[in-house]
């Protein structure tokens, strides 16, 4: 803890802590709300305020930023591919020159959240989003923010848009993660290998049959959970929904529809026999989830770090090129996972899956291997840096 963390949360009095995230898709405001939980159970004495950074830019930087983010990974798969790449640049500590020109442009974005930190006075700021955290470094840089910032990165696949300096404390959710850092001149004493935060319902004990009934699922039929995503659909949910009944006569399908209300209006209008259950955006996906045997997801970090924790295997959706396709190899080569290359691959995957019992249940012990507790280390490493 510097002197100036110090002296701002002093003894006795709350210790401010500003949590940041960015509504461009789920995950990023996901893991500010599974740490908002816990830091209300385990850290109740700090004073957490959290903040979504894209309501302190301009309407029109709002829109293009995220608008532009769900476009390219919903639409423009390839296009996005080749941006990520380009961008992800350059790999060492050295800022490159068109790295300094977005920076210039999106601190200046980022003017009235700037204001906002001069004014709240936190001890210490923690992003799971990426867009401010350069801009609050170049703060603490010119002495106008006291204390220190954290980062919680959201992605196996760690972009060059991360990175920042005056960062005190980095959570990666795996091992290669920290690799990026390594390269762009960080310390491993500011790196710790925390996943990725979930709500604690992921890890909660659950009676399946209990479940079944609640559900309306008979004991001995194979459940498949399949996503395409809550905000913006990745996938032809409809067209793999019929593909997967077809090829899984004994399955019962729950097909999540998200947001999406036109996809849910096609699911629900599909002849399943009563082998579907169609859904729209379902807070209650951890009971799901606690019944099924496989889970079929984009390959999102947050998605794929609830099935982690559930113990779940999983089949990924073809993945965008970008830091989704770096997810899907990293669970793939690590076992808990099966890369659905192309649509029409998914359904014999599923079949293939749904008759070897045993390797569900390698896939499943991976998966558990895989998961990390990162909601208490991150409250833990927060508590300690405000003096708590």
């Amino acid at each position: 803890m510097t002197d100036a963390s110090r002296t701002h949360a002093s003894p006795g009095g709350p210790r401010r802590v500003l949590m940041t995230t960015a509504a461009v898709g789920a995950g990023h405001t996901s893991v500010a709300g599974a740490l908002a939980e816990r830091f209300k159970t385990d850290a109740p004495e700090l004073d957490l305020t959290c903040i979504d950074v894209l309501d302190f830019v301009p309407p029109g930087f709002r829109t293009v930023y995220a608008g532009g983010f769900a476009l390219g990974m919903s639409r423009f798969g390839r296009l996005y591919g080749v941006g990520y790449r380009l961008s992800n640049r350059p790999q060492g500590p050295r800022r490159g020159l068109c790295e300094r020109m977005r920076l210039r442009i999106e601190r200046r974005m980022l003017t009235a959240y700037a204001a906002f930190v001069r004014r709240h006075k936190p001890g210490l700021v923690l992003h799971t989003h990426f867009l401010p955290v350069p801009a609050t470094a170049e703060m603490l840089r010119r002495g106008e923010a006291a204390g220190e910032q954290m980062v919680v990165v959201t992605d196996v696949e760690m972009h060059r848009f991360w990175y920042a300096g005056r960062v005190a404390r980095w959570f990666v959710p795996q091992d290669p993660s920290a690799e990026p850092l390594r390269r762009w001149g960080i310390a491993d004493d500011r790196i710790t290998v925390s996943g990725i935060p979930v709500r604690r319902i992921w890890r909660a004990a659950h009676d399946p049959a209990a479940l079944r009934t609640a559900w309306g699922v008979p004991p001995d039929v194979p459940v498949v959970v399949l996503t395409g995503g809550a905000h913006f659909t990745c996938a032809p949910v409809a067209r793999l929904a019929r593909d997967l009944l077809d090829a899984c006569p004994r399955m019962h399908l729950f097909a999540l529809a998200g947001h999406n209300a036109p996809l849910q209006r096609r699911l629900a209008a599909m002849d399943a026999g009563g082998r579907m259950t169609v859904l729209g955006f379902c807070p209650r996906l951890h009971e799901l989830a606690a019944i099924s045997s496989l889970v079929i997801t984009k390959p999102g970090g947050i998605t794929t770090s609830e099935c982690l924790a559930s113990g779940k295997p999983m089949v990924l959706l073809p993945p965008v090129p970008g830091h989704e396709q770096g997810n899907a190899e990293f669970f793939a080569s690590a076992g808990a996972a099966v890369i659905a290359r192309r649509p029409r691959d998914l359904a014999p995957h599923v079949s293939r899956l749904l008759d070897d019992p045993d390797r569900l249940a390698a896939m499943s012990a991976a998966a558990r291997r895989l998961d990390r507790p990162a909601g208490q280390a991150i409250v833990d490493a927060v508590r300690t840096a405000v003096g708590a």
